[in-house]
């Protein structure tokens, strides 16, 4: 697994924890800041793998 595809991954699961909390409390919709907030990690740790994934084909 290449540097970039493990912090991708890491990145991507730590957003799944902080979305879940964010669910669980009732403080995923308390304003649209904040539920970008909770997306984010999870959108950029897939934009990291799905690069990786990219660069390795070429």
């Amino acid at each position: 697994m290449n540097n970039q595809t493990f912090l991708g991954a890491f990145l991507a699961f730590i957003g799944v924890l902080g979305l879940l909390v964010g669910l669980i409390t009732g403080h995923f919709m308390e304003s649209p800041a904040q539920t970008v907030l909770y997306v984010m990690p999870i959108i950029l740790g897939v934009i990291m793998i799905v690069i990786d994934r990219i660069g390795k084909k070429k």
